[in-house]
């Protein structure tokens, strides 16, 4: 029988690949828009190479670059209504894995006791959640996704002409505009799908609470992850709050179940104590690792909680800055 922390990685592997799944079908998706988007591009790439005068074409770029933004708004939004198809589905997959995990995780500090579940439908948890919904933060972000890109296209070609810049150089800056949209997707994919993953499993274990009385705060250990969730590690929360994960975040829920120890488990803090110093240094950063050893902080200051606007309040790292002043502040 796998122990707690065993199916909390399974699960996460699991819901991990199917963000994985997602990505890949956003990257090809949006690979059509630069198809259609590309050729015009390099059109006014040609364009400008062939004017000795940027003056002069700048006083009648106006087709050419509103043709340009036309074609992007149009590209971009269709890319959006895929998105959202998508994201529908990633986020059900997401809410009913979550589910499953949450049952999962208080079987395994019980096993082979029948324990009665009550099981909240993925439906009532969507609506619940309202991502969807007219007037969402996401919503809105996926409505305004092309003509956003349409202006920072405009915004980089008139950046780029003022310090005139080399023609190929501007058609690159415009290429990595364009490109914002692709980093934007596969960011707010992987946010929801595991914001959503998380939340139907604090859902069922509000739904339990003659079970389950709270949550511990678990991150994945490696050296990709963030020192906030480091420091947020093994922290015990009631089912009221949220995991409030930074973007992209990879942690989970550990459930607290009435009348049962804690699960242990090795810290975030602890796992960094016992890194070599070169993995230290490359996490924190030479004048944070050595203000760190110093003692002018403590590692749990290292998380810092912010307000996102679109996600509510997220935990962050703490920079050398806000550490200092925060210790200055205290004293």
């Amino acid at each position: 029988m796998a122990t707690p922390l065993e199916v909390a990685e399974q699960f996460r592997k699991r819901i991990l690949a199917n963000e994985r799944q997602s990505a890949m079908r956003l990257v090809r998706a949006y690979g059509g828009v630069y198809q259609q988007i590309l050729p015009q591009i390099e059109a006014l790439t040609l364009e400008l190479e062939a004017t000795p005068n940027i003056s002069l074409w700048k006083k009648v770029k106006l087709r050419r670059l509103k043709d340009l933004k036309r074609q992007i708004e149009l590209e971009v939004s269709r890319f959006s209504t895929f998105m959202e198809g998508d994201l529908r589905e990633g986020i059900f997959r997401s809410i009913d894995l979550g589910g499953q995990y949450s049952r999962a995780m208080v079987g395994a500090f019980v096993p082979g006791v029948r324990i009665r579940w009550n099981k909240l439908s993925s439906e009532a948890i969507e609506m619940l959640l309202g991502f969807m919904s007219e007037g969402s933060s996401l919503r809105q972000s996926l409505d305004a996704l092309g003509p956003g890109i349409a202006d920072l296209v405009e915004e980089k070609l008139t950046k780029s002409l003022a310090l005139g810049m080399n023609p190929r150089r501007i058609a690159a800056e415009l290429r990595g505009a364009v490109g914002q949209g692709l980093t934007w997707a596969l960011r707010t994919s992987r946010t929801t799908q595991l914001y959503a993953y998380r939340e139907a499993a604090r859902a069922n274990y509000v739904a339990n609470g003659d079970v389950v009385q709270g949550w511990r705060w678990l991150a994945a250990k490696d050296r990709r992850t963030c020192l906030a969730c480091l420091a947020m590690d093994g922290r015990e929360f009631p089912l009221s709050q949220p995991l409030e994960d930074h973007w992209n975040g990879r942690c989970t829920m550990v459930p607290v179940l009435i009348g049962m120890e804690r699960v242990q488990f090795e810290t975030g803090r602890e796992w960094f104590e016992k890194q070599p110093e070169v993995v230290q240094r490359a996490m924190m950063g030479k004048a944070r690792w050595k203000a760190w050893r110093d003692g002018k902080f403590e590692f749990d200051q290292l998380a810092v909680r912010k307000l996102d606007k679109a996600w509510g309040h997220m935990q962050s790292e703490a920079t050398l800055k806000e550490l200092l002043g925060e210790m200055k502040n205290a004293a």
